[in-house]
Order: structure tokens, then sequence, then C-alpha cells
């Protein structure tokens, strides 16, 4: 993972950054929001995608990440973005996260997926009590 280290903010030219290929970088993206909103995940051009993210518009810009998913390096402009607005208080914040951790984990889906009978009772036994642990 790379960091973007110079923001690209409060300039007059569009920012082009170089992404190196199969590379996930976080980076400063231009917005005129300010306080915690939403990022909408969007392809910025094929196979360079911006990710969705919470984040907070601070001083004209934003943290996310951007992830080139081609074999070569590509050369972006980073797009000015609107953020969903968030209202900042608890109960917002609160129901975000409840969302998340009802949400069900990658743990208890890939139990679900697994074809067990080749196992024996002692090895099934041992990954039921393990999805149970987890989900506790």
């Amino acid at each position: 993972m790379n960091f973007d280290v110079k923001p690209c903010v409060n300039i007059t030219e569009p920012c082009r950054l170089t992404l190196e290929a199969r590379t996930e970088n976080i980076v400063n993206v231009p917005t005129n929001y300010k306080g915690l909103g939403l990022l909408d995940k969007t392809e910025l051009s094929p196979g360079i995608y911006l990710s969705a993210s919470l984040t907070r518009g601070e001083n004209g810009a934003c943290v996310t990440s951007i992830i080139n998913s081609n074999e070569q390096d590509q050369t972006v402009v980073l797009p000015q973005v609107d953020l969903q607005n968030l209202d900042e208080g608890e109960g917002s914040l609160t129901l975000t996260l409840s969302a998340v951790v009802n949400s069900e984990c990658r743990l208890t889906s890939l139990h679900k997926l697994l074809k067990m009978h080749h196992l024996n009772g002692e090895e099934r036994a041992s990954i039921v009590k393990i999805c149970e642990e987890y989900n506790d």
C-alpha cells in the first residue's frame, strides 16, 4: 500500500497521480464538503477505482484509497468528490456501526459454503466451535 504524501488541494491545476500496476494508494481527494460523510465507490477509468469509505472533509480534502487493478502503471486526474451527508450525532454513528456489527460475518458465510461431508466428526465439531466463538 502506498501513501500519497502530497495533498492535491487548493491548487488551480488538476492533480495528476501515477499509480503503479496492481496497487492501492491512500490519497487526499479534493472536496468542498466539510465534516463526516460517506464516499461512494467510483470507477474513474477502466480498472481504476476510488474506494467507498467513511471519511471526513477537512481543509478542502478527504482521505480515501484508490486502486489500480490494471497490469500497467496508470496516470489519473483526481476528481473533486461529493460526500453524502452523515450527521456527526451519536445516533447516526451508532446506526452505522450497528449495521456493520449486525451484518453476517465472513467466517459464518464461509461456514455455510463449506462442504464438510469429507470431514470426520471431530473436524466438523472444531469448525462449528470456531464459528460460534467468532460470532460471540
